[in-house]
């Protein structure tokens, strides 16, 4: 018999993983943001270098973000390990 999967997850631990990728997202986007706004002061003109770092900022945001949410999902635990889902049951 297979071994199963956990029923339960500690929801909090969920919650603590989507506020830390939500976080470290936005800090993403605020420093494309800032950086923008500061090139574009130093060459002179408004706009360019803004919308170039934060189009530049998905991509890489969008990494940071799965790797970080990958990462900390590793370290989840079961509420009540004893309790599983064999693979072969569905639940409803």
């Amino acid at each position: 018999m297979a071994k199963g999967k956990p029923k339960h997850i500690n929801h909090i631990g969920w919650f603590g993983v989507i506020t830390l990728t939500g976080c470290l997202g936005f800090i993403i986007a605020l420093f494309a943001l800032l950086g923008g706004l500061w090139l574009d002061n130093l060459i002179g003109r408004r706009g360019p270098a803004t919308i170039v770092l934060l189009i530049l900022s998905v991509p890489l945001n969008l990494y940071v973000m799965v790797k970080m949410a990958l990462l900390l999902t590793r370290y989840l635990r079961p509420l009540n390990p004893n309790v599983t889902i064999n693979d072969d049951d569905e639940e409803v």
